[in-house]
This record gives structure tokens, C-alpha cells and sequence, in this order.
């Protein structure tokens, strides 16, 4: 639970494929990521796991570019009043040369249970960096929980160390494709796939497949200038359906990154 990823409905709408993508949702995915980002971005989420209101989780994320790198800041929410865990986070990313970006953050964990009275909070870091040997492609690593830290208050309950590999290629500027494989401490191997096709300037289709577990997802974007909004949906076979959705603003907005 305190790896929260599926946050974002662009790279919802990819499988949660994002070790590799350059997007203000990087600081949920990879760190790295937020290098490539050079305006003042602002964006929501709203995510309904499992079309359960009590699973869903509010997010809020901010890219700060300076002039030696980019910051990154998020504050996310998930469960309802009988239990909530809030995330904060403070990420920065930097540039190095024109073929390597490593990124870090440091995570702020608080959970509360309302019917027990316990609360509980830890302090997370982790890691990452986007490659970039040639052009159009990306190749990344990111970890979490790189110092396998633990519930303060309760040593019994782990928090998981996970270990991500991908990469991303661009198509031109019509599409891309990214891929990536996990090793989660607790839950063992998975593995995603995730497509974006631009079917017109301002209008992104997206499609991703994932394993353990199984799902397929589904999703699709519209950008105007600076303003993006974004729906996605995924099915799991036995749990049903999950969707989100993301409003995106960048400010003095020129180019993309991926």
C-alpha cells in the first residue's frame, strides 16, 4: 500500500508503465523523470480503485524547474474516515550532460485508523535515472524503499522494496511505446506494456496490458496549449474496473518531453 503507483491517469491509461516517462506524475514513477521538465507545471488526479469509493485516493502534484535542475512536490490521500494514509513527497531531478538524468525523494507517510485509534508514520526515500543513448530512447531504473525501511511503530508489518527496469521509444512525435518489469520484495515479479498514439495534434489515445495481476487498461487525452486533461480505465478480471482522471496545466508551455 505505501508504493502508490497508479497515480496519474495518462500513465494509468499505459499500464502504470512510467519508470520511463517524463510527465509531473514522475514523481510517483521515477524522479528522473522530472529532469526533462523545464515549465512550472500544476496537475490533479482522482482515481476510484475498483469502482469503490472507499479505495479512492486524491492527488495533487507540482514541477518546479530552477535553474540546475526541477523540483518536484505532490500530496496525495487515499481511503476514507476509518482509514487514511496521506503521502507527501519532495523530489528533485537533474540533468547531466544530454545522456543521463538521475532523480531523487523522500517520502512522508501518515496512516490513521479512526475505529482502532492507531496512527502510524515513515519517512521513505528513493531513486531512479532516465538513460538516453540514442534518440527516441530511454532507458531507466528506479527503486523504492532503497534503505528497506519499516512502520515505525510497528516492526511486523513490512513495507516493500521494489526495483523497476524499462524503457521508452518515441515514434516520430505520433507515438510511443514503453515497457517495463518490477520486482516487488512482497508481491514478486510483474510486468507492463503500454502504448500512446496521437490520433490528431490535441487528442492522445493510450492502451497498456499488464501482468501479476492481470489487467488491461485503456485511456485517452486532450491537450490545448498548456491545458491537458486526461480519462483512463483498466479491468481487473476478478475485482472489475478502476478509473481515474487528471487535469494538467503547464505554464508558458512550448514543448513536450515523453
Amino acid at each position: 500500500m505505501f508504493a502508490q503507483t497508479g497515480i496519474g491517469a495518462r500513465i494509468n491509461g499505459m499500464a502504470n508503465t512510467g519508470v520511463a516517462v517524463s510527465d509531473v506524475w514522475s514523481v510517483y514513477y521515477n524522479q528522473a523523470g522530472l529532469a526533462q521538465l523545464t515549465n512550472l507545471q500544476f496537475a490533479a488526479n482522482f482515481e476510484n480503485r475498483f469502482m469503490v469509493k472507499e479505495l479512492s485516493t486524491k492527488s495533487i502534484a507540482a514541477v518546479i524547474p530552477v535553474p540546475r535542475g526541477t523540483f518536484g512536490v505532490s500530496y496525495s490521500s487515499f481511503g476514507y474516515s476509518l482509514f487514511r494514509q496521506n503521502r507527501v513527497t519532495l523530489a528533485y531531478a537533474m540533468p547531466l550532460g544530454n545522456v543521463i538524468s538521475p532523480g531523487i525523494q523522500l517520502n512522508y507517510f501518515y496512516y490513521k485508523s479512526s475505529k482502532t485509534q492507531n496512527t502510524a508514520m515513515v519517512l521513505i526515500p528513493e531513486t531512479g535515472i532516465q538513460i538516453f543513448p540514442i534518440k527516441n530512447l530511454t532507458i531507466a531504473a528506479h527503486v523504492f524503499n532503497p534503505a528497506v525501511q519499516k512502520i515505525t511503530n510497528t516492526d511486523s508489518e513490512q513495507i516493500p522494496v521494489i526495483f523497476t527496469f524499462g524503457f521508452l521509444y518515441k515514434f516520430g512525435t505520433t507515438a510511443l511505446l514503453t515497457s517495463q518489469i518490477q520486482q516487488n520484495s512482497i508481491n514478486g515479479t510483474s510486468y507492463s506494456l503500454g502504448i500512446e498514439y496521437l490520433l490528431l495534434s490535441q487528442i492522445a489515445l493510450r492502451t497498456g496490458f499488464a501482468g501479476n495481476p492481470t489487467g488491461t487498461f485503456f485511456g485517452i487525452g486532450y491537450r490545448n496549449k498548456g491545458f491537458g486533461f486526461d480519462l483512463a480505465a483498466n479491468y481487473h478480471p476478478l475485482l472489475g474496473y478502476t478509473t481515474s482522471g487528471a487535469f494538467t496545466y503547464i505554464f508558458n508551455k512550448k514543448t513536450d518531453a515523453n
